[in-house]
């Protein structure tokens, strides 16, 4: 598989926000940067951030890593918006793109240009149930599906039996759903043994189509409260996500307003710094 750098990335600005790095794009060039991947047969990959995600960096090489090798790092939650906007940068809430709201425009692309998908998600079963209704919803998709129960370390060849699945299907496109960080842990090992150009997370969006897990609408989604139904419907799992996490985090919030006043280029994510090639 080639690698380069997409023209999409090129021509955007990302940032480092509360430590961890963002890129701005609307649903509609995120899926510009798929297509890229697709028709030059080179690697995209893309990933995101969430307040979870940003708590878990410190402590988390492998997710650091990947999102800094990473063509996109969309903006998976309201909250990041507003701590952009509050340090003055150019975020905006159409620059919010949650995986439930790109999958159908993901979903529907690959069904009209014939792109073949696989996933890795899931307990075993629930990954099918929700292709099963993806299909449904959508002309000529096609979806395979992998589950997301297995050993990181490949002792059992549950590994390399996924992988060689993906060659031998010739998948354009490969979405990771196993969890912050555990997915960001699995392509970090294995990213360059992927046989397909595009590879993106999705964490538990099967889950929520399955119906495995409640789905907030997504006018709660829109308004930054889609935490709040998901905390009601399950305390005990994500108590301290929400309510915990984010305390945790106000040290590195004062911090960035503290730079507030050296302006948009101080936060400006760098690759070149970062010493893995210039943006």
């Amino acid at each position: 598989m080639s690698t380069g750098s997409s023209g999409s990335r090129q021509a955007r600005t990302d940032y480092m926000v509360l430590g961890v790095r963002i890129s701005p794009v609307t649903r509609e060039q995120w899926l510009g940067v798929v297509e890229e991947g697709v028709k030059s047969r080179s690697r995209r990959l893309l990933v995101s951030q969430n307040m979870h995600s940003a708590y878990l960096a410190p402590g988390s090489p492998a997710l650091m890593e990947l999102q800094a090798r990473a063509d996109v790092v969309r903006i998976d939650g309201m909250p990041l918006v507003w701590i952009a906007r509050l340090l003055g940068l150019p975020v905006t809430r159409a620059q919010r793109a949650g995986f439930m709201d790109l999958m159908p425009v993901l979903m529907a692309a690959a069904g009209e240009r014939g792109w073949k998908v696989m996933v890795i998600a899931g307990r075993p079963g629930v990954a099918e149930l929700a292709a099963t209704k993806l299909r449904a919803e959508h002309a000529g998709l096609q979806l395979l599906t992998e589950d997301g129960y297995f050993a990181l370390d490949d002792a059992d060849g549950e590994v390399t039996r996924r992988l060689e699945r993906v060659a031998s299907e010739g998948a354009d496109i490969v979405l990771i759903g196993m969890g912050m960080p555990r997915q960001e842990e699995f392509l970090q090992r294995y990213l360059d043994r992927v046989a397909a150009p595009v590879v993106g997370t999705c964490g538990a969006a099967f889950d929520y189509v399955a119906g495995v897990i409640p789905m907030a609408p997504r006018w709660l989604s829109s308004l930054g409260l889609e935490w709040l139904f998901r905390l009601a419907a399950e305390p005990r799992r994500l108590w301290r996500r929400y309510l915990v996490e984010p305390l945790r985090l106000l040290p590195r919030l004062l911090t960035d307003l503290r730079n507030r006043r050296l302006g948009e280029a101080h936060f400006r994510f760098d690759r070149a710094e970062d010493g893995r090639g210039a943006t």
